[in-house]
């Protein structure tokens, strides 16, 4: 009776260590495409007019988005903004 409960004990640790691996590399992903997002919003900034966004989106994971592209951010995208890198450049003079 131990042995098949000890059994039982490992395959439940291997599930969950393999639960864990998967979530983690998920999150190692998902970080990546948050910062590769955050560099190409922060390179665009300093020579644009316009707010450059990160966005976060299901399929893609997170993508830079230029306000200079729309009149108004439709609110589908506006919703999904995680971080906002100002521009850079002023054309108050």
């Amino acid at each position: 009776m131990h042995k098949t409960i000890a059994r039982t004990s490992c395959r439940l640790t291997t599930e969950i260590r393999r639960i864990i691996m998967a979530y983690s590399m998920h999150c190692a992903v998902a970080s990546r495409s948050y910062f590769e997002a955050l560099e190409t919003a922060e390179k665009r900034a300093l020579h644009s007019f316009f707010d450059q966004h990160v966005i976060e989106d299901d399929e893609l994971g997170y993508f830079a988005l230029d306000e200079g592209d729309y009149n108004i951010l439709p609110a589908h995208l506006a919703a999904r903004v995680v971080h906002t890198v100002h521009g850079g450049m002023l054309d108050e003079f």
